[in-house]
């Protein structure tokens, strides 16, 4: 006996529950990825800022016989730092902080460092306050410094540590 009317075009919770856990199981393992490969583009960016402002520091060096810690000493353009977004001296590049030396140049400080703060305002500009809340900061020592043209990466957290491993691989 055939049974007339029951029409079939719906779900199932149970169905639905188990679309609902595949895509939270797809999710949980695509996101750590993700976010990898965002902060990987972020440090694909920052990396050209970073060596035009290695490179102005070594031409102001050959000048000069010193490295400057003031940025506008520098004849740079970096056009993806906007020079109206500048904390105190300091370019921030799309959520970068790019420090100069800090204070008067000595071999020990002769670097230039990125780290990612996005709200840089909420870290007033510090470096020590940004690589607080960094995952990983960039270090470019200059030529004239204690490890001349040494490029660094240094973690501060474990997504900050497979970003360095892939930058110094």
């Amino acid at each position: 006996m055939k049974q007339q009317g029951l029409n079939h075009k719906g779900f199932t919770l149970i169905e639905l529950l188990v679309v609902v856990l595949i895509i939270a199981i797809l999710a949980t393992v695509a996101l750590p990825q993700y976010q990898v490969a965002v902060a990987r583009s972020r440090l694909g960016g920052i990396q050209s800022s970073l060596a035009s402002f290695k490179q102005a520091e070594e031409l102001y060096y050959l000048y000069t016989g010193t490295y400057t810690n003031n940025t506008e000493d520098l004849d740079i353009d970096l056009p993806q730092c906007p020079k109206d977004d500048v904390w105190h001296n300091v370019p921030v590049c799309g959520g970068w902080l790019l420090d100069p030396i800090d204070g008067t140049p000595t071999l020990a400080s002769s670097t230039v460092r990125a780290a990612y703060c996005p709200e840089v305002a909420k870290v007033k500009g510090r470096w020590t306050d940004c690589t607080a809340v960094a995952d990983y900061y960039i270090t470019y020592w200059l030529t004239h410094s204690l490890y001349p043209d040494k490029i660094e990466c240094a973690p501060r957290t474990a997504l900050g540590e497979k970003i360095c491993r892939s930058f110094n691989h």
